[in-house]
C-alpha cells in the first residue's frame, strides 16, 4: 500500500497546495473570475465565454465545488453555482501568505 507524504509537509503548505491545484487550470481560472465579478450563474451562461463544452465546464465547476470554491444549488431545470466567499478569501489568504514568501 501507497503511504502518502503529504503530511511531511506544513499545514500552511498543504492548504496552498490544495487551492493551487483547484486553480491549475485557465477554464477554472476563468469560472471563479466570472463568478466572482458578475455573481451566480449556470454552467450554460458560464459556457459562452469557453471554446469547451458545457460539459467540460460542468467537470471544472466540479473539481471548484469539491475544493469548495464554488456553492453550487439547484433551481428547476437550472443548476447554479456562486463563489463561496468564505473559502475564497481563505484561499487569497493562504496563497498570498505562500508567495509573500519569495
Amino acid at each position: 500500500m501507497a503511504y502518502s507524504r503529504q503530511n511531511l509537509y506544513s499545514q500552511q503548505d498543504q492548504i496552498a497546495s490544495y487551492f493551487a491545484k483547484a486553480l491549475s487550470h485557465s477554464a477554472r481560472l476563468l469560472l471563479l473570475s466570472k463568478l466572482y465579478l458578475e455573481g451566480p450563474s449556470t454552467a450554460g451562461n458560464l459556457a459562452k465565454l469557453h471554446p469547451i463544452s458545457v460539459q467540460a465546464i460542468s467537470q471544472h465547476l466540479r473539481i471548484l465545488r469539491k475544493a469548495d470554491l464554488v456553492i453550487s444549488w439547484e433551481k428547476f431545470p437550472n443548476t447554479f453555482y456562486k463563489i463561496n466567499k468564505k473559502n475564497f478569501n481563505k484561499m487569497n489568504r493562504y496563497l498570498k501568505a505562500y508567495l509573500d514568501q519569495f
